[in-house]
């Protein structure tokens, strides 16, 4: 399937007004402590490396022509971004699935409407049937799972997926997530940036994975870039690395403190950080754009795509 490489600007237009609208309310502690509800708890992360995947994906979905389209995402938090989509396709039926009861209790009660459903579920092996789908989407949980579980999880959206479908995997790249802050190739806890991030990829260690379960020429990587993201993510992280005065406090804030709390200090951190660069988080989304893989290009998250 080809897409147009380039801004994603009017995919995030779209979602933008469309946002104006469907405020998001407070997310509940139990939904935060699974890293869901990102545009409210951690915006900068939201608009910059989550809401990505969603615009990149919608612009995959154009290319369907099939009259009804069938789509699921595995790992959807709190339901938000489906929601967003399934205004974009009408016409599409779109599933959410999530191993979580709370996050399918939120999805439940703030997103649920005709033709978009939630259930509860374990991502490397629904109960759902095989092959009934036309896209499986999935935005940063693959690096939540260990790196032996990584070929679980694509072998089950393999399975969910129709001969002929598409998955689409978002996460973001190493180098310029985890490897900002330090290699930690021993996937330690206490050495992780982001703790519950129990694996991240580089670029060619997920293209090789997923090459062995679609296949060589079943399998690619797009690129999702953002200049304004990564120089304040960098910046931020850079502050807080193991070697300077703040990582003992940013440790401790991290791992011992409320998750509503940290998420209050990381706002502000990035708020700083946009007065300091003089942009806005709006700024930040209409910058997200998608670039073809080439040789000696970067992009801070990946987006891998896959055709059964």
């Amino acid at each position: 399937m080809k897409i147009k490489y380039s801004s994603l600007k009017n995919e995030a237009r779209r979602y933008w007004w469309w946002s104006r609208g469907k405020v998001d309310g407070k997310v509940p502690i139990e939904v935060a402590k699974q890293g869901a509800g990102s545009e409210s708890r951690t915006p900068l992360m939201h608009y910059g490396a989550v809401l990505p995947v969603y615009l990149a994906a919608l612009r995959y979905l154009k290319k369907v022509k099939k009259k009804k389209i069938k789509i699921i995402e595995l790992g959807c938090g709190t339901g938000r971004m489906l929601a967003f989509l399934k205004n974009e396709v009408p016409r599409a039926e779109i599933w959410g699935i999530d191993y979580t009861s709370e996050c399918i209790e939120y999805a439940n009660k703030n997103y649920k409407t005709e033709g978009l459903f939630f259930l509860v579920s374990d991502a490397k092996k629904t109960i759902l049937p095989k092959g009934s789908f036309d896209v499986v989407i999935s935005s940063h949980v693959i690096e939540h799972l260990i790196k032996a579980d990584g070929k679980k999880f694509l072998e089950g959206a393999k399975t969910l997926v129709k001969d002929g479908g598409v998955v689409l995997v978002g996460t973001p790249e190493r180098r310029w997530c985890q490897g900002v802050y330090g290699e930690n190739k021993e996937e330690k806890e206490d050495g992780r940036l982001i703790p519950p991030h129990l694996h991240e990829y580089t670029k060619n260690e997920l293209l090789e994975l997923a090459v062995g379960v679609f296949g060589r020429d079943k399998a690619k990587i797009d690129l999702l870039k953002n200049y304004q993201f990564k120089k304040i993510f960098v910046a931020g992280v850079e502050k807080i690395k193991p070697g300077t005065w703040a990582n003992g406090l940013f440790r401790w804030v991290r791992d011992k403190v409320p998750r509503n709390v940290f998420d209050k200090v990381t706002q502000l951190g990035n708020f700083l950080n946009l007065l300091k660069y003089k942009t806005s988080y709006k700024e930040i989304l209409f910058d997200n754009e998608i670039v073809k893989d080439e040789e000696g290009l970067e992009g801070e998250n990946l987006l891998l795509v896959c055709q059964k």
